[in-house]
Order: structure tokens, then sequence, then C-alpha cells
């Protein structure tokens, strides 16, 4: 009978464990408000595992210690299970990039620098752009390529005759040394840079030699440019004559600047020939070799140059006075009787 009511309280109270197990297990889940929390975006729950169920268990063990307690009534034996380390743990997924979570940090981190990255590649490419852009277009329009004016010479009937490097015909050194550059070998030509050697100004007595070149600075020979100031002598005849290399040069003293030349004659050419085709330069205008008006010009006489034959002529501006001679196969031209003696001292005859 004791068994039965054993047996029967036993049931009543697995009973009741069960109920409270029940209880126990179903306490702990989350109500619909919890739930609908954790949807709003909220930091998520981490839920562990549920808690351990209490089972109250009658038997005869606890019967016997219950009377040995002196318990009015028989206390059941309270039995907790033992955990179950196996069971897992329910850990709710969350989105990659979460806040609240190391791995979302990363990521955030991570596109923070690509975006840096990318800002800093637009930045520099925006202006590359804008520097080609200023370049190509805009400056172009501020500062056009404006293209020097082509001068172009007037045409000549004799082309200049070149021989490449000048080379003196003086042994001592003039007190200057200059150059003309000729386009073209017509006597306007010649003359207007002369003019331009002379009004840079030089002390009174002084000697300039002056380098005759064309415009690709070349040496012209004597031909094309005695003919220049003297058309009846043939441009062929002077140079089969005389060597292409010659001298100009400018002599400077009170009254003004007086242009002159030395030419040197080939070895083996008659003299006497050439002097009497040089006969002609008498016969022509001689006003042609000076930079200004020489004035009322007299007649041509023999002279005398240091010791060396010539001829010569006045004219009524002051230190006017045209000489040419032929002196040991060179031909001396000077505007100035002093300035034909200064040359034919740097020639050193």
């Amino acid at each position: 009978m004791n068994e039965n009511i054993n047996n029967q309280g036993q049931g009543e109270n697995a009973t009741g464990g069960g109920s409270s197990m029940g209880n126990s297990i179903g306490s702990p889940m989350p109500s619909d408000g919890a739930h609908q929390t954790n949807q709003r975006g909220n930091a998520p729950q981490q839920f562990g595992a549920p808690p351990s169920p209490s089972l109250n268990i009658r038997t005869a063990e606890t019967d016997v210690a219950s009377i040995g307690r002196g318990d009015a009534n028989p206390t059941p034996e309270s039995v907790i299970p033992k955990a179950n380390s196996n069971e897992p743990i329910f850990r709710p997924e969350t989105q990659i990039g979460d806040p609240g979570m190391g791995g979302g940090e990363e990521e955030t981190q991570g596109d923070s620098s690509k975006k840096k990255i990318l800002t800093w590649i637009g930045i520099i490419i925006g202006i590359i752009i804008v520097g080609l852009v200023g370049y190509f277009f805009i400056y172009p329009i501020l500062f056009p390529h404006i293209e020097p004016p082509v001068v172009t010479p007037p045409a000549s009937d004799t082309p200049p005759t070149t021989t490449g490097e000048h080379q003196s015909l003086f042994l001592a050194s003039a007190d200057s040394m200059s150059e003309i550059r000729l386009p073209d070998l017509l006597h306007s030509t010649i003359m207007t840079n002369l003019a331009n050697v002379a009004s840079f100004g030089y002390a009174v007595g002084a000697l300039q030699e002056i380098a005759v070149r064309d415009g690709d600075g070349n040496q012209v020979s004597v031909g094309p440019y005695l003919n220049a100031f003297v058309p009846a002598l043939s441009v062929t005849d002077l140079d089969v004559w005389f060597e292409n290399n010659f001298t100009a040069f400018m002599y400077y003293d009170e009254n003004g600047s007086w242009p002159g030349l030395v030419a040197k004659i080939k070895s083996g050419v008659n003299i006497d020939e050439v002097r009497i085709a040089l006969s002609a330069i008498e016969g022509g205008d001689i006003s042609a070799f000076y930079l200004v008006n020489p004035g009322t010009l007299d007649v041509f006489k023999d002279g005398n140059a240091d010791g060396h034959p010539t001829r010569y002529i006045k004219g009524s501006l002051p230190g006017a006075s045209f000489n040419y001679g032929l002196e040991e196969n060179y031909l001396f031209i000077g505007t100035s009787f002093n300035g034909l003696k200064g040359a034919i001292g740097l020639v050193g005859i």
C-alpha cells in the first residue's frame, strides 16, 4: 500500500516536475516585443544555453531522510540534470558590416581607404586634364603664335659669288673688325650696310677692317662687289684676275667715314692688262664709292702714296680724295688719301 502511495506520489511529483520543467524551458523564450525590438535595428541579443530544468523526485531514501529530519511530510529530493556540454549555443546571425561586430569595422576601414585612394586618383587625373586643356586650347587663344615677317630681298641680276671664310689681306691688325652680310650685291644694298657700320662712330684716324659676306655668312668675291661700283668692269674678268678673297675697310677722320678695299692679283696674271682694264674706273661715277656726295670732282691725276704710284681725283667735300693704284700684285682703292696710306701700311708693302 505504501508502495502504491509512493508510486502515486512519484507520479504526481513527476507530473509536477514535468510541469515545472515545461515552465522552466518555456520561460527563456523572448517575447514578441523583444523580437520586434531586434528587428528595428537595436543591438542584437546573444542567446546562450537555456537554464537547466529542476526535477523533484520522491523515493524511499528521501522519505527516510525526511523522517530522520523530523519533517511532518516527506519532502521529495530536488534533482538537477547535468548540463550537456555538447548542446549547441544559439547565436543569431548578424549582417556583415554591423557596427557592433569587429569584422564590420575592418570592412568599413577598408572601404574608407579605397575611397581615399580613388579620390586622390580622380584629383590627379582632373589636374592633368585641366593642364592639357589649358596648354592646347586656352594658351593658344591668350598667346597666339605670330610668325615673324619674311623679308624678301630685291632680286639681283648678279648672284653673289662666295668663297667660304674671310681671309684678311692685312698682315697687321686693323684698329677694329666688323662685317656686313649682303642678301644681294646691289649697289644700294652694299652702301646701306657700309653706312650702318659707320654709324657706330669710331676714333679719328682709326682704320676698321670689314669682312663682306653673303646672307649665308660666306665671303663674297671681289668680281661682283667691284662691278656694283663700276658696271663697265666685267665680273668674269675680275674673277679671273683677282683672288676671291678681298678686304674692305673704313677710315675715320674729323671729316667723316671713308670706304675702301684691297684685292690681290692672282699669280701669273699680266698686270699691265689689268691696269689698262681698270682705267674704266675713271670713266665711271666716282661718287658711287662715297657714303655722302663728295661734291664737285676735279680731274684724275698721277699721284703717289708713300712711294707707290696712284691715280687720284679730289672732290670739293673736305677729305674727299679718290685714289686707286696697282702695286706688287695688289689693287688699292680708297675714298680718302690718308685712308689709302693706312691700308697700304697694313698690307705691308
